[in-house]
């Protein structure tokens, strides 16, 4: 019924291309009984203040604004009386400002009029600020990570359709969380429902993993943005390939080197992002050259590694300390990660394997991986290292990194073409977050304002 979905950071090999840009803008009021809305929405335009009442919404619609570069503003009025930024509209009166469970027992009337007000609000002057851009798109997909939690949200102007599968909010206790601060977690469907309905678009969203309340609506809030940013980006024929693939004449290189000598290996490691994804691997475990190789081919990282280790005992000391000193090398090129894209998924097939890279340049090092490598060894490497490789690269890169299986067969060199499935994804999600978007001018895509701390 519509065009197949399309990555939300597909990459091109086409010259840049100068498109003029406008920043459409779009606003909307609406009341309800006791509560008053008023939402801006600009796109590409500056921050603006948030106040809805609820202050982890508050904070969820700030992912909007980081993570789909659009500037928002929201003031909901309760009784005539602004809610402020940094209260919550049942403490205002008294100035209580924590959001403590004691919070909750006092009488809370507006909850879901605020989210479903304030829902209807942001999708009206989303509609407003994307009148130009609507006819004729592929519905984008974009899988953001948080920790240990990933949601996926497909976001298409061009039809209309709504889906939502995000509880249990969290796994402690066991039916999830009822309540995040002042925010009461059965509402969320509730405000997506009224943006989707007021922004006619199609709307899905779907947790693929998470035990952690905060994270799973966060890392909702931010696939949407991504997804919703790459559909308009769309439109105006933009792809984060296009805005700039890293450094331009006159900048840094972005570059990484690590020397690392132990009784176990020494190790001499040697990278720059922005390069040809030309390889120079010499470890002595030729699954693992493969595996970097693959990399760096898909990351377009030029990438030199030469490791001497005791493969006399097995290949342990070398696969890890390899890794290890390859994802030092990456955190030092990717430095503050300012004007980064940050956040990235890809798919790679090998074989009957078919596997997902959900990456985020966080700062926030996690990995999670469902591959089950089930056989003991995998062209010569022993499978459990392929794992730790892969995790070292994470840890020590500080990233978040999420391996998803998306398909696989049964039978001997089946691990393989995991791994080598794994390392492709793992590259072009790489070259993704990399990526350079101008129009960040240098600033960090992260509501806190910095990924250094």
């Amino acid at each position: 019924r519509y065009p197949p979905a399309v990555d939300a950071n597909a990459m091109s090999t086409e010259p840049p291309a100068k498109t003029a840009r406008t920043a459409p803008s779009g606003t909307a009021t609406f009341e309800r009984g006791a509560l008053r809305c008023e939402v801006t929405v600009v796109d590409l335009g500056p921050k603006m203040p948030i106040a809805t009442g609820i202050c982890f919404l508050n904070h969820m619609l700030d992912q909007l604004v980081s993570h789909g570069q659009l500037g928002i503003g929201v003031q909901v009025s309760v009784d005539d009386v602004a809610c402020l930024p940094e209260s919550d509209y049942a403490l205002q009166a008294t100035g209580g400002r924590i959001a403590d469970p004691s919070a909750q027992n006092m009488p809370r009337p507006h909850d879901q009029a605020i989210f479903e007000i304030v829902g209807e609000a942001v999708g009206t002057a989303l509609r407003g600020a994307t009148a130009g851009v609507r006819s004729g798109l592929a519905p984008s997909r974009f899988c953001a990570p948080l920790d240990e939690s990933i949601t996926v949200a497909t976001v298409g102007l061009g039809d209309s359709h709504f889906s939502f599968s995000l509880a249990p909010y969290g796994a402690i206790p066991p039916e999830g969380r009822e309540w995040i601060g002042l925010y009461r977690t059965v509402f969320t469907c509730n405000f997506w429902q009224a943006l989707q309905r007021a922004l006619g678009a199609r709307v899905e969203l779907t947790k693929v993993r998470g035990a952690n309340a905060h994270h799973v609506v966060e890392a909702t809030f931010k696939s949407f943005a991504r997804a919703l940013r790459a559909n308009i980006d769309a439109a105006q024929e933009i792809l984060i390939g296009e805005l700039g693939a890293g450094v331009v004449a006159g900048e840094k290189v972005r570059g990484g080197a690590r020397i690392r000598s132990t009784k176990e290996t020494t190790i001499e490691v040697d990278l720059k992002l922005d390069g040809s994804g030309v390889s120079q691997i010499s470890t002595g475990v030729a699954m693992l050259d493969r595996l970097l190789g693959e990399i760096s081919a898909a990351s377009g990282m030029w990438l030199r590694v030469k490791c001497d280790g005791d493969l006399h005992i097995d290949d342990h000391h070398t696969a890890e300390d390899v890794a290890i000193a390859i994802g030092q090398s990456l955190h030092d090129a990717l430095g503050d990660k300012a004007g980064c894209n940050r956040m990235g998924s890809a798919s790679a097939t090998e074989g009957g394997a078919l596997v997902e890279v959900v990456m985020d340049l966080s700062n926030r090092p996690h990995y999670e991986s469902d591959l089950a490598l089930n056989e003991e060894w995998a062209d010569g490497m022993s499978c459990e290292m392929i794992e730790h490789v892969f995790d070292s690269l994470a840890t020590n890169s500080r990233s978040t990194v999420h391996v998803v299986c998306r398909a696989r067969r049964q039978g001997s060199g089946a691990s393989s073409e995991l791994a080598i499935a794994t390392a492709r994804a793992f590259g072009l999600a790489l070259r993704q977050c990399a990526a350079i978007d101008p129009r960040r001018a240098g600033l960090t895509a992260s509501s806190k304002g910095t990924l250094s701390v």
